[in-house]
């Protein structure tokens, strides 16, 4: 394991190694030493990171409303994988 507190070692680059790159900014944060942090790339993965969950959500919306839609509009076609689909992406909103 790579130790981000030997000031002789330098940070990971993000280009070289992601998931090091994660655990040094994790670390970086966690012990305050926010001057080591690597901005411009956290901001784009964090931004990243909340585009995909929003995106994700809207998707599983639009499916739930579908399938409400089918049941509602559409009672006798309902099966119990449109029931099961209903339960799934509630749970997973």
């Amino acid at each position: 394991m790579l130790d981000f507190n030997d000031e002789t070692q330098a940070a990971p680059a993000y280009e070289d190694d992601f998931v090091v790159w994660l655990d040094a900014q994790a670390e970086f944060l966690q012990d305050g030493r926010l001057e080591l942090l690597d901005r411009d790339n956290l901001i784009d993965e964090l931004t990243a990171m909340a585009n995909r969950h929003r995106d994700k959500v809207q998707s599983r919306m639009e499916v739930l409303l579908a399938h409400l839609l089918k049941c509602q509009f559409q009672p006798d076609h309902m099966t119990r994988s449109w029931q099961s689909t209903l339960l799934e992406q509630r749970h997973k909103i």
